[in-house]
């Protein structure tokens, strides 16, 4: 068979009785057809002319004609080996995208004689095609008796007939195509055909084969695996590699998951390691698995681990490294806290009692009474719900109704509430809390005052100490502000 008669057709009837005929010469030699591609297949080319200051004689190299342009070749490590075992199972043929003139010349390298290919060279020149390849074009009636081998997949739309192979990139090194692996595959293939030869079907026993490599495979992909601008993510070659070699392919994770392939420790990425039950592993695992049909080990080709200390204790809720605002939180100094927020209480005057004279610290502020565990919570759901304001102006209206909550201070609260138990229940509260209303404006006043002129006294007042001096160091300490505002409450309310 010849492929060099460009531009000749022949009727359906006619390549059907060609390929008949092909077929029964087949079966008589028990042999089946191998169509081979050739660059990164079973040679790795090169035109770059720096190639040839190396010492290799290996790499060969050759001139097309009407070209000053040196081509240089490496041929894959066992090739010669391979072929000449294979072609006893296997008519070989040659399908390239390369030109007419490049396929010869490397077929002529692989084979100077002529023996394995002769005249089986399909390019482009006949295809007619520069980017898909089509087993229509060689057998256009029957492709039951047809494997193909070949480093890419989607050119072949990813043919049932196709066994893929790894890219052969020499400058960068790669796999032996004489390794056991190719062998076993392609004998394994021809002997399933002609165990029933009658019924073989080439397109039926590679697909069987492959699905069963990945058959145990429950196989997730991280958001990064897939472009986010597919739609369908079955669409995508990865996936549809997966399920052609029997996995079964899903975006959801879950408990069934075996393996999530994944390129950087995102979310989902971090999930699967707290549930520990798959593998998290890179896409390469899947190619080099596909390529050699057996399950590769999963270490291998593990994601790196995260550069922390411990990534187990890291929840999916947190953030690999605190805030800075929480990296503050954790060095507050809450003893010298409290010292200074005593300090601050005593200078007010204030104790259990809503006396007005100097006296002990309050219980509220006993360590052993207010852990500071405690406070702490509180005062940092006071922090959160600070950072929650979304604009300036938010913050300033935030800060008008802290002043004037801090305005209205616990010696206020205190000194009310005991001017009210004075009208409802004894004189000598009454008196206390009038001494109090007095010593805060610093003015004298009878105890027959009433109720609302000893509130409106104590506001003014209250409102007075509040000037823009408090203000900015209000505003410059609000983690102090916070919690002294924490301890108000909890007096108020003891």
């Amino acid at each position: 068979m010849s492929y060099d008669n460009i531009g000749l057709t022949v009727s359906r009837s006619e390549a059907e009785r060609l390929e008949v005929e092909n077929a029964k010469r087949l079966l008589d030699q028990k042999k089946l057809s191998l169509i081979l591609d050739l660059d990164q297949t079973i040679v790795h080319a090169s035109c770059d002319q720096r190639i040839s200051q190396w010492q290799n004689p290996d790499i060969r190299q050759f001139n097309l004609p009407r070209s000053p342009l040196v081509y240089y070749i490496k041929l894959r490590p066992g090739l010669i080996e391979f072929l000449k075992e294979i072609e006893e199972l296997y008519e070989l043929h040659i399908y390239t995208m390369g030109t007419k003139d490049y396929a010869k010349a490397v077929a002529k390298e692989i084979d100077p004689e002529g023996c394995l290919f002769k005249e089986r060279i399909l390019s482009r020149d006949e295809s007619g095609c520069l980017t898909q390849k089509k087993l229509q074009r060689i057998f256009p009636c029957d492709t039951s008796m047809v494997v193909v081998l070949d480093d890419r997949s989607d050119v072949w739309s990813y043919s049932p007939n196709l066994v893929r192979i790894k890219p052969y990139e020499y400058f960068i090194g790669t796999g032996d195509i004489h390794s056991p692996t190719k062998n076993k595959i392609l004998k394994k293939i021809h002997q399933e055909f002609y165990k029933n030869k009658k019924e073989g079907d080439v397109t039926k026993i590679i697909p069987n084969m492959k699905r069963q490599v990945l058959h145990h495979c429950i196989i997730s992909f991280a958001p990064d695996v897939i472009p986010s601008n597919l739609k369908d993510p079955t669409l995508s070659w990865i996936w549809q590699m997966g399920t052609s070699f029997g996995a079964l392919c899903s975006n959801d994770l879950t408990g069934k998951t075996t393996h999530l392939i994944a390129v950087r420790w995102d979310a989902k990425a971090k999930a699967a390691k707290d549930y520990g039950h798959s593998k998290i592993v890179t896409p390469a695992w899947l190619l080099d698995s596909t390529a050699r049909w057996a399950i590769q080990d999963e270490e291998a080709y593990a994601l790196e681990d995260l550069d922390v200390e411990n990534p187990d204790s890291v929840s999916l809720e947190d953030s690999l490294f605190a805030t800075e605002e929480e990296k503050e939180a954790l060095d507050v100094d809450w003893d010298e806290v409290n010292k200074e927020v005593e300090d601050f209480m005593n200078e007010s005057g204030i104790d259990d009692e809503g006396d007005t004279t100097d006296s002990e610290p309050s219980p509220i502020l006993s360590k052993q009474q207010s852990p500071t565990e405690s406070l702490y919570k509180k005062w940092k759901r006071k922090r959160e719900a600070k950072n929650d304001e979304s604009s300036e102006e938010d913050n300033q209206s935030l800060g008008q109704k802290r002043i004037k909550k801090r305005g209205k201070s616990q010696l206020s609260k205190v000194t009310t509430l005991s001017s009210h138990d004075t009208n409802n229940n004894s004189s000598s509260s009454s008196s206390s809390s009038s001494s109090s209303s007095s010593s805060s404006s610093s003015s004298s006043s009878s105890s027959s005052d009433s109720n609302s002129e000893s509130e409106s006294t104590l506001h003014k007042n209250n409102t007075a100490t509040s000037t823009p001096n408090s203000v900015e160091e209000e505003e410059d300490d609000d983690d102090l502000d916070s919690f002294v505002g924490i301890l108000e409450e909890e007096m108020l309310h003891s």
